[in-house]
């Protein structure tokens, strides 16, 4: 029997000045960590390891950046749908 790794996943929920729940902080947080894991795997390419494992971390880091911007506009439509309803 195959054994999958799982990563934990961490919800980082911060509050602005306003007391108000900043909506974007872990989005803006998980596209920072899908460009340092690109970052990381390019550098390897770049030295020479073009080992499957530093291609399979980009093509992570491309799914990660691209979850993560989804959850930022969502965030942004959420927060555009309240300041209508409030407005």
């Amino acid at each position: 029997m195959m054994k999958v790794l799982q990563r934990p996943v961490v919800m980082i929920s911060s509050i602005n000045s306003s007391g108000m729940p900043d909506l974007f902080a872990a989005p803006l947080q998980g596209i920072q960590r899908g460009v340092d894991q690109l970052n990381t795997a390019a550098q390897a390419v770049a030295q020479g390891d073009i080992s499957p494992g530093n291609v399979v971390q980009q093509i992570q880091a491309e799914m990660l950046v691209k979850a993560n911007v989804v959850a930022a506009r969502t965030a942004d439509q959420i927060l555009g749908s309240l300041l209508d309803t409030l407005a």
